[in-house]
């Protein structure tokens, strides 16, 4: 059934227009009756009135700015603690994949800390090691059941009401693993040497106790104390949801690690970049190049697919240093779909306006993604704690045993939360999927992880070696920052409605973002060249000069740590030539306020992520003197990964010598010198890609899209004027004036005692000097003869120009706020309407609607979305489906009479012709255009009607010309004159061609649509067509000149009939002759004897690439994990040699190495002739090593 959830804003009590529907959680167990209804606030403008019960419903739960209102109590219910509805009060809503109703369930919870299982399990050691902090375990039968699998931890929600031996609701999370010893706990059976303690009674009353769960005390949240739920041995009626299975990903590095480490980055990660955005440069030429290069990216991050853990999720918004974004209208695996199925199939949508729109985002998130993350990815799986481990070690199935491993988790606060550790086999902890086993004291005190579904993010070391080397030293007692001191946890006072304000009013982002900037100004100051640390330091002087002058002139109280190190800095300012002295000793004093401020602002920002669960909060005067302190350099790129415009109009800004900066860069360079050679052609000559259904399909297409296309606007408004346009994000208020809408922001200046629910009189008028505001008017209220300050005028509203407007009576609209989970829910909304539409309909009906939906979207009076987007997202595989055959098969050209038609004294009609679609310069009203075109063996016919379908250019086809029936015909009269006659291709001679035939006219005259005198042509009692208009004026002088005044009566007129030929026609293409430009690069031949001899170079490097690739899978087979590099190529080479083939044969087949291929440039490259060098000398020196051992063993056995 799922939740339908209806959102409001909670300042003005207005709907939001957005509707959201939830298919399965816990709140649907719970609590079946309850209806529920989302409110929105702004925390700095909501007050604890405006959360008051909202029509029937109240707030009953809490999470950041969405509150939970509903038309039943329940949130005391489940957590009676009002504090609790603010700190899991999104539990309830979390969405899950599956949510079974399991009857009589056998639980068994034991408390993680003290091992306390009511008495079942003896061994209160071996009951500790079974949970962990939200870590259980689940049977065998039920992992079959919830996954189909018996080897596969899962993240769950559980949900628990009222009944036998428990009195309360209750409300769980956590992670299960299966384990097959769920089926011996608490029995008598003690063949796996479990020492069992149990009454019979519980024995009994649990079938010989075997148990469907293990859940750890901590897994319960909410109730507390004495109303937690107790230890021991229980049979329960319970929701379980399954949220996510466990499974390998992938995660970027990203700027939070990679701003650490200046070495790591510029050793190990900036040839990858290079080498990337090279790649990336060289993918534009061409539309098949770009979605070529899309569909590689896509499959190389679907290799292991990633997935990002709860408290990411909830902390995104937030936490600006995440590298992972929401997923908005997921697109991109559909465009994967619909890209893979067009290139293996007619490339029909390659230059269609929604895929050249979708291929441009790409681009720029891939530049982003080479400049600020490196583009390097790393594993990440599920956390599961094992005692079994050592603190210095970790157990992950998918790398080597005793190999170094680097280990990390978002959010990062510093360099402390990247370790390295040693990879360790458990035989039973290999077989479990998609998980990495960890100490739990090493994740609670190195990476502040938990059990209840963090991922860590992890890589063979060797793979980075000179950043795993920088982690070491990073970490060694004498460069680790201090540890964060975690403070006492502060309960919250006053009402629920207090507390939902107080919780929503968090720094995370902000915290977090300066940190980044103070280790990028610490590394900047070691990295930047010394010819530019003069002009840094004087820089940085003024800077603390100013900073310390305005602290001292407002009063503001710096901390006396950095304010004695500021003014050390600040007196160079005074200083005319500095000397090394100076330089190195400011430099350091900036390092050592860089390094305070990170672990102090650590501190803080340990406080805001434990907002929900704490009443404390940062220090926020502190935070702005520290950043105050640290701020001594400008941090472009910070800015810049969020900006829309970076890597479309412009490149990153670069202002430092941070890692960040070091690969930006070198994208830069790249992004500079490429050019996206992809160009949409209008969206209705895509029209013909579907047929054209029964119309009340079509009536059915134009309400959905009609639908779709209001909610999509309604996101993307709201999501511009969040993302760009802050101030009108918040509630304000919007003024009727003449014909136009004034917006009046910063309602903090509104005098209290102005109503702004009667009418009002305004005036504009320029900011007092005295107010410090960045807006340039501000508006008054004008009541009982006094000037009332109402708010400012927006700055980036168009209505005012700076001059005063009078007083004018009007009514002022209030504007609710736009906050991010509004945003998030609006696109929750379109997703909702897409799949309801999608369930509602059976297949035959789908792909009927479909056809509609494609000719509603690709008419020429599409306006509200020009690139067709409901017709992809809202039928994706019925559009999959027409992919797989040519549908655009027949082409109209046009200008056939003019003379770019190198062929018009030719009859082409019914030959077929070797045709090649290609850009051809015409004539035109101002000049020439560039038009898309047909030719015929390199003789230009004619440009494409502008309603017609089209190939990409340089495609080669054969197709049958059929020139249109014509259009045309002249009479000439037996003096001389001639009459066009239009639209005969419209009437009964359509098909008739005249050949000078003499004929006995009947032209009569009628009134058109618009009232105008025409003249009807007909033959024999036919119609033929119609004058033409100067026609239609000869017609009317020569019956003037015989007296007759007004053509009022049909006139018979003797002439000599003849068709003209038509000036267009149609191409029928050979779907079989169709070769596309992709096509045609991988079928060239060439005659000449380089490209012959590149050729058998070629088809000799992919034989040596599949001798290494049968050796190296030969390889995989026989080692867990995955050998790389080195190691990799060394054990190549012993298979190959153990298989007799020679030294070079073995050199020959190891130059196909990734190792050795990754790195290779293009071979009329300048870099090309040392890499060879190096190369060789790689080669031979595994080939040396192998051999002398192969050698050595020989000798021995003789």
């Amino acid at each position: 059934m799922g939740i339908e959830l209806t959102h409001f804003d909670t300042k003005t009590r207005q709907p939001l227009n957005i509707d959201e529907k939830i298919d399965n959680c816990i709140a649907e167990y719970l609590f079946p009756e309850a209806k529920f209804q989302i409110g929105h606030m702004n925390p700095e403008t909501v007050k604890e009135k405006d959360l008051a019960p909202h029509d029937d419903r109240s707030l009953q739960f809490s999470s950041g700015k969405r509150l939970y209102y509903s038309n039943e109590i329940v949130g005391e219910q489940l957590f009676p603690k009002p504090s609790d509805r603010a700190a899991y009060g999104s539990l309830p809503f979390t969405p899950v994949n599956k949510l079974l109703d399991i009857k009589q369930a056998r639980v068994l919870i034991i408390d993680d800390e003290t091992g306390n299982s009511g008495g079942v399990l003896h061994d209160k050691e071996f009951a500790k090691n079974l949970v962990g902090d939200c870590y259980g375990k689940m049977s065998f039968e039920l992992a079959q059941e919830l996954t189909g699998k018996d080897n596969t931890p899962i993240q769950f929600r559980l949900g628990i009401k009222p009944q036998e031996r428990n009195d309360a609701f209750r409300i769980a999370k956590g992670t299960l693993a299966p384990d097959i010893r769920l089926d011996d706990l608490g029995s008598t059976r003690n063949d796996r040497g479990i020492k069992v303690e149990a009454d019979a009674n519980v024995v009994k009353d649990l079938n010989l106790g075997e148990y469907d769960f293990i859940l750890a005390s901590s897994m319960f949240k909410g109730r507390k104390g004495e109303q937690a739920i107790t230890p021991g041995s229980y049979k329960l009626d319970l929701g379980l949801g399954l949220k996510t299975e466990a499974e390998y990903g992938k995660q970027k590095l990203g700027v939070q690690v990679l701003v650490n480490y200046p070495k790591g980055v510029e050793q190990d990660i900036l040839p990858i970049v290079k080498g990337k955005a090279r790649e990336l440069r060289d993918s534009l030429d061409s539309p098949a190049a770009l979605a070529n290069a899309f569909i590689k990216y896509y499959e190389d991050k679907q290799e292991l697919q990633a997935t990002t853990s709860e408290e990411e999720k909830e902390f995104l918004p937030l936490f600006d240093a995440f590298e992972e974004e929401p997923a908005r209208l997921s697109s991109e695996e559909a465009l994967y779909k619909l890209l893979k199925t067009d290139l293996d199939n007619h490339g029909q949508l390659l230059e269609h306006p929604y895929v050249v729109d979708q291929l441009k985002s790409f681009v720029q998130s891939r530049w982003k993604e080479l400049g600020f993350s490196g583009g390097v990815r790393i594993k990440s799986a599920l956390a599961q704690p094992s005692n079994k481990l050592g603190e210095d070690e970790i157990c992950a199935p998918n790398l080597p045993d005793g190999k170094e491993v680097i280990v990390t988790r978002s959010p990062l606060v510093n360099s402390n939360g990247v370790i390295i550790l040693k990879n360790k086999h458990i035989p039973e902890l290999m077989r479990l999927n998609g998980s990495i086993h960890i100490n739990p004291s090493t994740a609670a005190k190195h990476l502040q992880a938990d059990f209840d579904g963090d991922r860590l993010a992890y890589e063979r070391a060797d793979k980075f070696p000179a950043l795993a080397a920088e982690i070491k030293e990073k970490l060694l007692p004498q460069n680790r920052y201090p540890d964060i001191v975690k403070r006492d946890k502060v309960p919250y006072t006053g009402s629920f409605e207090s507390i939902a304000i107080q919780c929503a009013d968090n720094q995370i982002g902000l915290i977090a973002n300066q940190i980044m900037k103070s280790v990028a100004i610490y590394n900047d100051t070691y990295a930047r060249p010394a010819d530019e640390k003069p002009k840094m330091v004087k820089k940085a002087a003024y800077y603390y000069r100013g900073i310390l002058a305005k602290a001292e002139k407002k009063g503001i109280d710096i901390p006396k740590q950095y304010a004695v190190q500021m003014k050390r800095v600040a007196q160079l300012a005074n200083v005319k030539q500095l000397h090394s002295g100076h330089i190195d000793g400011a430099l350091a004093t900036i390092r050592s306020i860089q390094l305070g401020a990170v672990a102090d602002l650590g501190n803080e920002l340990q406080v805001a992520v434990d907002g929900p669960k704490s009443a404390s909060r940062p220090n926020m005067d502190r935070f702005a003197a520290i950043k105050a302190a640290s701020n001594c350099v400008k941090v472009g790129f910070m800015p810049d990964r969020k900006d829309k415009d970076v890597f479309l109009d412009r490149p990153a800004m670069v202002t430092t010598y941070s890692p960040i900066d070091t690969m930006l860069r070198a994208v830069n360079t790249e992004f500079m010198q490429s050019t996206l050679s992809i160009t949409p052609r209008p969206t209705h000559t895509f029209r013909d890609l579907f047929p054209k259904p029964d119309d009340q399909y079509l009536e059915i297409a134009k309400e959905i899209q009609g639908e779709f296309n209001d909610r999509l606007k309604h996101a993307m408004e709201m999501s511009d004027t969040y993302n760009n346009n802050p101030e009108l994000a918040q509630t304000h208020l919007r003024l009727p004036w003449k014909d136009q809408q004034i917006s009046i922001t910063r309602s903090d200046l509104r005098d209290s005692s102005i109503s702004i629910d009667q009418e009002l009189r305004v005036s504009i008028e320029p900011r007092p000097r005295d107010l410090d505001i960045p807006n340039r008017e501000v508006a008054y209220a004008h009541i009982d003869g006094e000037k009332k300050l109402l708010g400012a005028i927006a700055i980036n509203n168009i209505t005012t120009t700076g001059e005063t407007i009078k007083p004018f009576k009007t009514e002022a609209l209030i504007v609710p706020g736009i906050t991010e989970s509004q945003v998030e829910s609006a696109w929750r909304s379109l997703d909702s309407y897409t799949r309801e539409i999608q369930d509602k309909y059976d297949s035959e009906e789908k792909t009927q609607i479909a056809q509609g939906m494609w000719h509603v979207s690709h008419s020429r009076s599409e306006f509200a979305t020009k690139k067709a987007l409901a017709a992809f997202r809202v039928f994706p595989e019925e559009s999959l489906a027409q992919l797989k055959e040519l549908q655009l098969d027949q082409l109209q050209v046009v200008g056939l009479q003019y003379d770019t038609n190198k062929l018009k004294s030719q009859d082409l009609a019914g030959q077929t012709l070797q045709c090649e679609m290609v850009m051809q310069e015409i004539p035109s009203k101002n000049g020439t255009k560039l038009m898309r075109g047909v030719a015929v063996e390199g003789q230009f016919l004619g440009p494409l009607q502008q309603e017609s379908p089209g190939y990409p250019i340089d495609t080669i086809f054969k197709a049958e010309f059929v020139p249109d029936p014509p259009a045309k015909a002249i009479a000439t009269l037996k003096d001389g004159t001639e009459l066009a006659i239009g639209k005969v291709r419209d009437n009964q001679y359509k098909d008739t061609v005249f050949t000078g035939k003499e004929a006995n006219l009947k032209i009569t005259p009628f009134k058109d649509g618009r009232h105008r005198q025409q003249f009807r042509v007909s033959l024999d009692g036919k119609t033929i067509g119609e004058l033409d208009r100067q026609s239609a004026t000869q017609f009317r002088q020569l019956i003037d000149q015989k007296g007759v005044q007004g053509v009022k009566e049909s006139f018979t007129v003797y002439a000599d009939l003849e068709t003209l030929p038509a000036n267009t026609g149609s191409l029928k293409v050979e779907s079989d002759s169709l070769q596309y430009p992709w096509q045609l690069d991988q079928n060239k031949v060439k005659t000449d004897p380089e490209y012959t001899k590149e050729l058998e170079m070629d088809n000799l490097r992919n034989s040596l690439k599949a001798r290494y690739d049968k050796y190296a899978d030969k390889l995989k087979m026989h080692y867990h994990g995955d050998l790389q590099g080195k190691e990799l190529d060394t054990a190549v080479a012993r298979l190959a040699f153990l298989d007799n083939n020679s030294r070079s044969d073995v050199s020959a087949i190891l130059s196909q190495s990734p190792t050795v291929t990754a790195k290779r440039p293009d071979y009329d490259s300048p870099d090309f002739p040392a890499f060879r060098e190096k190369a060789t000398a790689y080669i031979r020196g595994i080939t040396n090593t192998v051999q002398q051992q192969f050698e050595k063993k020989k000798g021995i056995q003789r």
